[in-house]
């Protein structure tokens, strides 16, 4: 319980950060980590509700931020080597 309070609460600066110009966000870690977010989805073995906030949350958190880094890079049609 306080490891998925300290991660809610981990995303605060960063987002702060981000929205300052501060910090770029890297495509290859949040695209990786919204494959061990699902995997991690997958890996659960007693189907309740409580055993899937955490994994949820970390799939859908960073789903939704690596979408638009991965629209963005194939709008500018930027080779995949590129994409760091």
């Amino acid at each position: 319980m306080l490891s998925g309070v300290l991660v809610v609460i981990s995303v605060i600066p960063y987002a702060l950060r981000t929205y300052q110009g501060k910090t770029k966000p890297n495509i290859t870690s949040w695209t990786l980590w919204t494959l061990i977010g699902a995997a991690l989805l997958f890996a659960i073995t007693d189907h309740t509700f409580p055993n899937y906030i955490l994994p949820l949350y970390m799939f859908l958190g960073t789903f939704i931020i690596s979408v638009p880094l991965v629209r963005d890079q194939l709008r500018h049609k930027i080779p995949l080597r590129d994409w760091t």
